[in-house]
């Protein structure tokens, strides 16, 4: 993770499934070159549990959501498949209206296809 140029070409290349511009990657570089940046995003992944938020979520979030919602994910994630949405109406019972939009892509969708995401937000402005 210390060098930067490295690693956002190797994690890119590794988890999406559609090309990213040059000048994209070159900005993901750039972000991922700041002071600190390669302690701090490893600490929030070790020091996150993903299951305990998904936990507090279900059990006080999820049920106080009362707008409509649009779920993205990218449809071909190897990090976060499509079965974990299958649910979501369920997960959001209060909400005046639920889609989940699978975007084409891998981890890094709004990346990968920012045209299908600018139209998925703004299908959540219609709702």
């Amino acid at each position: 993770m210390e060098d930067p140029k490295r690693f956002a070409v190797w994690v890119y290349t590794w988890i999406t499934m559609l090309p990213i511009p040059d000048n994209v990657l070159a900005r993901v570089i750039q972000e991922y070159s700041y002071p600190g940046i390669t302690r701090a995003v490893p600490r929030y992944f070790n020091s996150s549990t993903f299951r305990q938020e998904w936990l507090t979520r279900r059990g006080r979030l999820l049920k106080a959501w009362k707008c409509p919602g649009v779920i993205m994910q990218g449809y071909s994630s190897k990090t976060q498949p499509r079965e974990f949405y299958e649910k979501t109406r369920e997960y959001l019972p209060n909400s005046k209206d639920v889609a989940v939009s699978f975007m084409p892509g891998g981890h890094f969708w709004p990346l990968e296809s920012p045209n299908e995401t600018t139209e998925a937000i703004r299908h959540l402005l219609t709702m």
